[in-house]
């Protein structure tokens, strides 16, 4: 139909941003990038989560510090998305 979406999806292209849309009517395409380093460094609340061996305390606070990395990226999404057009 009109609206179709099958076979339009494609992974493990080269294309340096995280995601490109790209238009079927007059192929135009944007590149979104996403940089959440740019505010956040998830690495140590990631490695708490994989260590946490059973110890509760040291769980619920890296799933605390987890959400707050997600707020602070979803409050400032104009900090760590940029859209660009190809």
């Amino acid at each position: 139909g009109k609206f179709s979406r099958v076979g339009l999806m494609f992974f493990d292209c080269d294309i340096d941003s995280a995601v490109r849309f790209t238009r079927l009517d007059n192929n135009k395409s944007v590149d979104v990038y996403f940089m959440p380093g740019k505010l956040v460094n998830p690495k140590p609340v990631l490695g708490k989560m994989m260590k946490f061996e059973n110890d509760n305390n040291i769980y619920n606070e890296a799933k605390n510090q987890w959400l707050d990395i997600v707020k602070s990226v979803l409050f400032n999404v104009d900090k760590v998305i940029k859209v660009k057009e190809v």
